[in-house]
């Protein structure tokens, strides 16, 4: 209820949270205690969420009424076509719904629906480790195309980044790696909270994300660690706060963000194997050879794939296996054929002369 929300957030102010993040939607008032809610939510170290229309879906879900746009981030995620989430959608705008909705409420202070329209909106993850890092390391987002913190710079994903062809770029996307399966931070039951039975240290200047992880909770999704029978998903609580934790991660400890090949390197990669494979069997005559050199050429392409995964990238593996794998194979059958030809013709000009012989 609104009411042990309410109670919750009050619990943990206490001890001086440097931020706490409401992942529940509330666009309607929920059993009772709707005032001390509102109360509650005033603050403005909380961040409430509201979803934003997307290319699946035109449902907007409000935010509470009375918070102002600066605690106002979105709960939105990016999910691929094998229904997994591997991307971040880090900034968007407000629908214009949304953004009438705020100005509506008495906090909105002089700001138009048109103001609030062209001012962008942080992710909730994002939001949550954005102004941490302004609070305690003293480094905010630098105006520019390109988001950067610090010396950190967050590239926006491209269409073609790693794996994916022609992917869904809209909006200022990143692709980013998970921390752990579970347990990507230390864990309270909302009934501890209620009742003050937790150690104050969990709380003070640590970001504090409130959101449903019930069995039944439909805010659930499919993860990359979802592979060979694991369907064990991942709250939505959860992946925010992957996202939070790679964010201070690369900000606070200097940690590579992932990164890809640009679209010209792939090809080069392409190219300089499809020389190799090529060459190889063009100078290589005994089976054995074969073997072994067309054996390297793919064990190649696994380990520049495998260390650029080490360092943090997503390194092509099969278009460059594939490659290699045909132009050798389309090499040796070509030479096999030319073979043949040759033999064929110096039989048919032994057999002409010994013809002309007789």
């Amino acid at each position: 209820s609104d009411a042990a929300l309410a109670t919750a957030i009050d619990n943990l102010q206490a001890h001086q949270p440097a931020r706490i993040g409401i992942d529940l939607l509330r666009e309607q008032p929920m059993g009772e205690g709707a005032d001390d809610l509102a109360a509650s939510l005033k603050d403005p170290n909380v961040a409430v969420i509201t979803r934003l229309s997307d290319a699946d879906s035109d449902n907007i879900i409000l935010p509470p009424s009375n918070v102002m746009f600066e605690q106002l981030t979105f709960s939105n995620l990016v999910v691929d076509p094998d229904f997994r989430v591997r991307r971040s959608l880090m900034v968007d705008y407000l629908d214009e719904a949304i953004a009438q909705h705020v100005v509506e409420s008495s906090l909105s202070g002089n700001s138009s629906t048109a103001d609030l329209l062209e001012r962008p909106v942080f992710a909730f993850g994002a939001e949550l480790a954005i102004r941490y890092l302004e609070q305690y390391e003293n480094v905010s987002p630098e105006a520019g195309d390109i988001l950067q913190i610090g010396d950190t710079r967050f590239e926006p994903l491209t269409q073609s980044f790693g794996g994916y062809q022609a992917a869904d770029d809209a909006g200022y996307q990143i692709f980013f790696r998970y921390r752990s399966p579970k347990d990507v931070a230390e864990r309270l039951n909302f009934s501890d909270v209620l009742d003050n039975n937790f150690n104050p240290a969990q709380i003070k200047d640590k970001i504090i994300l409130i959101g449903s992880t019930a069995q039944n909770s439909r805010d659930v999704f499919l993860t990359p660690y979802n592979t060979s029978g694991n369907f064990q998903q991942m709250h939505g609580v959860e992946v925010h706060a992957q996202v939070a934790s790679q964010i201070l991660s690369a900000v606070i400890d200097g940690e590579t963000l992932p990164w890809s090949w640009p679209d010209w390197a792939e090809f080069a990669w392409i190219v300089v194997l499809t020389g190799i494979g090529s060459g190889l069997m063009v100078v290589t005559q005994k089976g054995p050879l074969l073997i072994v050199f067309g054996v390297s050429g793919l064990v190649l392409t696994v380990v520049v794939g495998v260390i650029g995964f080490q360092l943090g990238g997503w390194v092509p593996v099969a278009a460059p296996m594939n490659a290699f794998f045909w132009a050798a194979a389309g090499t040796r059958i070509s030479k096999s054929y030319q073979r043949r030809h040759w033999e064929a013709n110096i039989d048919r000009d032994s057999q002409l002369l010994n013809a002309l012989s007789s």
